[in-house]
């Protein structure tokens, strides 16, 4: 997926059937072909928050537990743009999964919530062993994907629960850096 199929100034529409509520959130998805894609709607975009979502190297920490999970997160540079992208890879189905590309990009796009209209598109590599540990963990879930999809759900919940974002982010895991 690169970031050329979602251009500055079109509306947001990933899915034709069903529109995703995004109001000040971030979202890792992935598309039928298997690329990822990090969505990030933000209320009211300063120009300054623009020009640093546009531009600023991207660092990839992912917090993971005993079961099994993990939750990635993107911060841009060394600003509190840090964002949490729960993927619950048993939402979509097995093969789509096995189609991620081992040398993957990853299509980064912002939306401004107020209109859903995209205001910035970037394609980054994602480290092929950032991305094998990813596919590993994504297809071991579907060993009982009902189950994995409750306990992920649950834990998500708990961390946002009693933790802020930047206490997390320093709980996870080791620190990769993302180029364009």
């Amino acid at each position: 997926m690169e970031s050329s199929e979602f251009q500055v100034g079109q509306l947001f529409k990933p899915y034709a059937d069903k529109p995703l509520p995004l109001q000040e959130n971030s979202k890792l998805a992935m598309n039928a072909s298997g690329h990822l894609l990090l969505i990030i709607c933000l209320n009211n975009i300063s120009e300054k928050e623009l020009q640093q979502l546009s531009t600023l190297p991207i660092a990839v920490r992912i917090l993971d537990d005993s079961a099994g999970h993990l939750l990635p997160f993107f911060r841009l540079g060394k600003t509190d743009f840090i964002f949490e992208t729960p993927f619950d890879p048993c939402v979509y189905n097995e093969d789509r999964i096995f189609l991620m590309p081992s040398d993957e990009k990853l299509a980064m796009v912002v939306i401004e919530a107020n209109t859903n209209d995209i205001v910035a598109s970037r394609s980054i590599n994602l480290p092929r062993s950032l991305s094998r540990k990813l596919l590993i963990n994504w297809t071991a879930a579907f060993e009982k994907p009902e189950y994995f999809s409750a306990t992920y759900a649950r834990w998500v919940e708990s961390l946002q629960s009693i933790l802020r974002i930047k206490i997390l982010w320093r709980f996870a895991g080791e620190q990769v850096e993302l180029t364009d």
